[in-house]
Order: structure tokens, then sequence, then C-alpha cells
């Protein structure tokens, strides 16, 4: 399923043409995904004086609502069988154990968004004097913690996005550029977030977030291509911002209404994106994608 070329993982053509193309992954992706989403935003909408009609609506849609969370993974366990078989499942799920990668990944997925967030933290009532001052308890980093465990077991989009989209786009594209564009896909997944009402939950705005999901689809961009493929670091980086971001309550709807702390917050991951930019320019971008793409070492030795 997976080759591996000047240290790109790409998706192995040669194998001959795919049932489900990534057009059509993407589709049903989204359709699974939004149609359990569509409780969580119609609700958002709903009171006690709505019309009967809509109530019932709601209360068809709810049980799609696991959808939400594993809508991504059925599409990616359903179009990677359909195309490659037991042997591109073993490949693909083999990614979320590629685990030796060397320790200073690990230190790196796991410390850094904590260093960003806790900056964070810190430095929001500094910016904005009516927050009350920051210090981090002993009940923060348990509900970060606990937040990190249950994102581990519920949050499967890595498999879909690092997983699968990214080795088909890098076959067609150089990695910057693939990496830019997988980022706008994996914003417009999110987007009905942004349907409900009042907005995002968090209070962040569509800018704020776009941002965000750029500069943190760049960075996971270099480090699947940098650990050969490893779904699980991607994994264990996603999560963890998760839960930092959560855990110290740096999101507008949970800090006095002051965006200043998740600002920062993005402001850190940005600075990240840009060095996983320059990383994917200076070590890739400058050549083209070879005729066959695909030649090389499979990415699971």
């Amino acid at each position: 399923m997976y080759a591996i070329k000047d240290g790109i993982v790409r998706i192995d053509s040669t194998q001959g043409r795919q049932r489900i193309g990534l057009g059509g992954f993407l589709v049903l992706t989204f359709a699974l995904s939004w149609l359990g989403a569509a409780p969580m935003v119609l609700a958002s909408w709903l009171d006690a004086d709505s019309p009967v009609a809509w109530q019932t609506l709601l209360h068809a849609l709810t049980p799609l609502q696991p959808l939400m969370f594993f809508g991504a993974l059925i599409s990616t366990l359903l179009a990677t069988g359909l195309n490659h078989g037991r042997r591109g499942l073993r490949e693909l799920l083999g990614g979320l154990v590629r685990w030796r990668v060397g320790m200073g990944w690990y230190l790196g997925v796991l410390a850094l968004p904590g260093l960003i967030c806790i900056a964070a933290a810190y430095g929001g009532p500094v910016v904005d004097g009516s927050l009350p001052a920051f210090s981090l308890q002993g009940s923060a980093l348990l509900a970060v913690a606990q937040i990190f465990g249950v994102y581990l077991l519920l949050n499967s989009e890595e498999l879909a996005w690092r997983g699968y989209a990214l080795p088909q786009l890098q076959a067609r594209l150089r990695p910057l550029q693939a990496n830019l564009s997988l980022a706008l896909i994996w914003g417009a997944f999110h987007s009905p977030y942004f349907m409900m009402k009042g907005g995002h939950p968090g209070g962040y705005g569509v800018l704020t977030f776009a941002l965000m999901i750029l500069a943190i689809g760049l960075v996971m961009g270099m480090a699947f291509n940098a650990t050969r493929g490893s779904i699980l670091v991607c994994h264990l980086l996603h999560q963890s911002l998760n839960a930092w971001g959560e855990g110290l309550r740096l999101f507008p709807t949970m800090n006095h209404g002051s965006p200043w702390p998740f600002r920062l917050m993005v402001g850190g991951i940005a600075c990240a994106g840009i060095a996983a930019a320059i990383w994917l320019w200076r070590r890739h971008g400058g050549r083209p994608v070879a005729a066959d793409g695909l030649a090389g070492a499979p990415a699971s030795t």
C-alpha cells in the first residue's frame, strides 16, 4: 500500500487502479461524519418551543451521532480494504503501532503542546488584564490526562488524514503542497461546529481556527514523513494538543470570554507550523514527484 521515496510516504499506485479514489473517499468521509454531527448542530438551534417536526427529526437523527467520531474511521477502513485488501489494512493499522521512531519524537509530541499551552495560559492575563492570574494546579494536570485518554480512544481522524489521505496527495503533489491541501480539507471537515447556534462551542472564529489547523497540519505532515509513516506519532500529537487546550481551559468560552489565551496558543502553534513548512520545502519542496512516484522501500519496514 505504501512506498517511500526521498523520505516521503506515498501510496503505491503500482498495485493497480483503486476502486475508490481519493475524491470518493473524501465524499464518504464527509457524508458519514457530517451525518453524525447533524444532531449536535440541530440541537443547538432548538428549544422547548421549537416545532414538533424539528424535535422529531432530532430524535430520529440522535442514534447516528457516533458517526461524528467514527465516520472517518469507517470510510478509511472501507476504502483501504476495497483498494488494497488485507495487506493494505495491515499496513494502515500498522502505522498506529509504529513506535520505533526515537525518543525525541515522543518528547516532542507530548511536551511541546504542553509548553505552548502553559505559556499561553500564563501569558493570557499579562496581555488581558481583566483575566485572573493563572496558576498551574494538579487538578488541571489531572484534567489534561483524563481528556488525553478519552481522545486517544475516541478520535480516529489521523487514520483518515495522515494514514490514508496524505499518502494519496503526496503521490500527486510535492509534500508542502500536499499538506497545505490536506489542511484545507481537514478544516472544512470541522465546518459543522461553526454551523451551531452561536458559532464554535470554543468561542473562537473561523480565521483563528483555520490558522491553527494549517499549522498543526504542517507539523503533523512533517512528523508523518520523518517517522516513515508513524500514524501513532501524529495521533499522540493531535490528542495532546486537544487535551492541553481543553484541560488548561484556554478557549474563550472557558476563560471568562477572553480570546487571548487561545490566540497565544495558536501563535505558538503557528511558529511550529512555519518551522515545519520550511522543513518540508527545503528537504522535499524542490523535487518534482517522480513519474512512478512510488519506488522505494515499504514504509512498514
